[in-house]
């Protein structure tokens, strides 16, 4: 049966069972099957192999997978004398052009080089020198990511999309670049101010945010002292990007982009836009009101009812339902401003803690140090007490 006559779930399941079968019997049989069969059966090419089991919704179990092949493939090609890539045909990392930047590509990169780290009774160090990059070639490739998600606001636009659908690709890069060689003091100050900017990037899914994290702290391995400075520092830039104290947070007659306020200026922006909305809803329930009384067919009886003031506030028909739809637009207007600085004000405070989470699980530092205690106090008990569950959820856990 080929691999195409089941859906990807049943192929999936159907591979992950057997590679894990306790049974010998069994597990050689699915490694017959997937090796002699469904990878012989597409001329070896692992990629097109790896298309048909969507990596990226089923990642872990792909990895059973792909190890499996390293194991049968290139570890018995090696331990007989051949090639570290025999019987497999794949373009061979690294990859530092935009062709090989897509899910497959990346992802069988990162599984051989996590691979060739795991063997025993030593890691395969000159197999994983030859198939990374040059650091200085990597940190182009990574930054050429990180200006892609850039290039697409966080909420999406009509040609980009999904602003996070490259997050699959750098969380694969972000995990590689463990293994990169980091002698050079040039190149590890550079891929250290990448994978910043990465961390303040409102485009950067929360879910990279461990994967960051965890790289800067192989990076600054040697000074957690400055580690921890660079962290604060980059939570006080989304606190407070550059030039935000240029913008006028009170028109709200014109479009500001609510990821260049500073949190102040957020909850100012959102109080002004909130008191305006109000404002519009009382002068539409007035209009409403006024409309009832003017399509009322009596005009005696309304007259007589009626105030002198009134009266002269009285419109024909079509003047006031022009007057309402003016309104409408108006209110529609504040209302998507409102959404969204409401969605990134919360984006904001959950990147935070997402690090500062991060950031106090792993230090030996004191959580009353000069660089963290300020993170209690300006950060993590503002976000307990507010008004967003999501957030007070997780400014809960940095307590944890």
């Amino acid at each position: 049966v080929d691999i195409k006559a089941l859906a990807i779930r049943q192929r999936v399941d159907l591979l992950k069972s057997g590679l894990t079968e306790r049974s010998d019997a069994v597990k050689k049989c699915c490694v017959t099957l997937l090796i002699e069969r469904w990878l012989h059966n597409r001329n070896n090419d692992l990629v097109e192999l790896l298309r048909l089991l969507d990596v990226e919704q089923y990642e872990k179990e792909v990895e059973i997978v792909l190890h499996t092949i390293f194991e049968h493939v290139i570890g018995s090609s090696s331990s007989n004398g051949g090639g570290g890539g025999g019987g497999i045909n794949v373009d061979p990392p690294p990859y530092v052009s935009a062709e090989h930047m897509d899910n497959e590509h990346m992802f069988y990169w990162r599984c051989l080089i996590e691979w060739y780290a795991a063997q025993k009774p030593r890691a395969l160090q000159q197999e994983i020198d030859d198939a990374m990059p040059d650091t200085v070639d990597f940190i182009k490739l990574l930054e050429s990511q990180t200006a892609c998600s850039n290039n697409t606001d966080v909420s999406g636009d009509a040609d980009g999309g999904d602003p996070f659908r490259n997050s699959f690709v750098l969380r694969q890069l972000l995990i590689v670049a463990r293994y990169l060689n980091f002698q050079d003091e040039f190149s590890r100050s550079s891929l250290s101010r990448t994978a910043l900017k990465l961390l303040e990037s409102y485009n950067v899914c929360d879910s990279l945010v461990p994967d960051i994290m965890r790289l800067l702290r192989k990076l600054h391995c040697n000074d957690e002292e400055d580690y921890t400075r660079l962290i604060r520092e980059s939570i006080e830039e989304i606190a407070n990007p550059i030039g935000c104290h240029e913008l006028d947070v009170h028109a709200v007659d014109d479009d500001v982009d609510a990821a260049q306020l500073s949190m102040l200026q957020k909850t100012q922006r959102e109080d002004l836009l909130e008191q305006q909305m109000k404002a519009l809803e009382k002068e539409k329930s007035e209009l409403h009101n006024l409309q009832k009384k003017t399509t009322l067919k009596n005009k005696f009886e309304l007259n007589v009812g009626m105030s002198g003031d009134e009266q002269q506030q009285v419109f024909d028909g079509d003047e006031l339902r022009t007057r309402l739809d003016a309104l409408n637009t108006q209110m529609q207007r504040v209302e998507v401003q409102l959404t969204d600085i409401d969605g990134k004000t919360e984006r904001t405070w959950l990147r935070m803690l997402n690090i500062i989470i991060d950031l106090l699980q792993f230090t030996t530092r004191h959580w009353e140090h000069h660089y963290i205690k300020p993170l209690f106090d300006d950060i993590i008990v503002p976000t307990v007490i507010g008004k967003r569950p999501v957030v007070r959820a997780q400014g809960l856990r940095a307590f944890a």
